[in-house]
């Protein structure tokens, strides 16, 4: 293999790592966004389940 070859497939090989570890990143910021919305609902559930809903505070 040429020189010139070697410079390409090293470069074209950490160009597809970064986009890889780009890709893991975003998903990891993803699935931690969709559990902070997650936890944040249940923990609504649970303080309605205690003290109401507000529409069904209003109308009481």
């Amino acid at each position: 293999m040429t020189q010139t070859m070697q410079n390409y497939q090293s470069l074209y090989t950490w160009a597809m790592d970064r986009q890889a570890q780009f890709e893991r990143e975003a998903a990891e910021r993803r699935l931690a966004r969709h559990f902070e919305r997650a936890r944040r609902h249940t923990n609504q559930r649970r303080r309605w389940l205690l003290i109401g809903r507000p529409d069904e505070r209003k109308a009481a």
